[in-house]
């Protein structure tokens, strides 16, 4: 099996998530937590999050990562996993559960990670803008924004 090193560079504030990436976190939190939990966490969000949280997310708009979708992710991890970065790795694996559906399912679990770094380059710029996937080495993969 190969392994790939990911890195992720971040260049500037500027980077932007779909609110395709977002639509599962309240979804996850409410089944996982319930809707009390939902209503502690979305407290403790700043008020542009909440604000975006608080009603349907658009799911062709765009949203800063940050304020968006990072710190909020990190208040799952601290309210609900004694912060620790599992939270994240839960919240995002209910993601992929909930937003692939048929082949795309099929393919995430059969398949090697190379073809699954090959569809991430391609998928990768529908999620966040702007975002690049770059191989550096054979085994090395860059992810950054431009």
């Amino acid at each position: 099996m190969n392994f790939f090193n990911l890195v992720f560079i971040k260049r500037d504030n500027m980077m932007q998530v779909s609110g395709k990436a977002m639509v599962s976190i309240p979804l996850f939190i409410l089944k996982k937590f319930g809707r009390d939990k939902y209503k502690l966490w979305l407290d403790e969000l700043s008020s542009d999050a909440k604000k975006v949280y608080s009603t349907a997310i658009n799911k062709n708009e765009w949203f800063p990562l940050k304020e968006i979708m990072s710190e909020p992710s990190r208040k799952i991890c601290d309210l609900f996993y004694n912060r620790s970065l599992r939270g994240a790795w839960e919240c995002g694996r209910f993601s992929a559960e909930y937003g692939l559906k048929g082949i795309y399912k099929v393919l995430a679990k059969l398949a090697s990670p190379a073809v699954l770094i090959k569809k991430q380059a391609i998928y990768s710029p529908r999620i966040t803008n702007p975002a690049v996937l770059k191989s550096l080495k054979r085994k090395r993969i860059l992810l950054s924004s431009t």
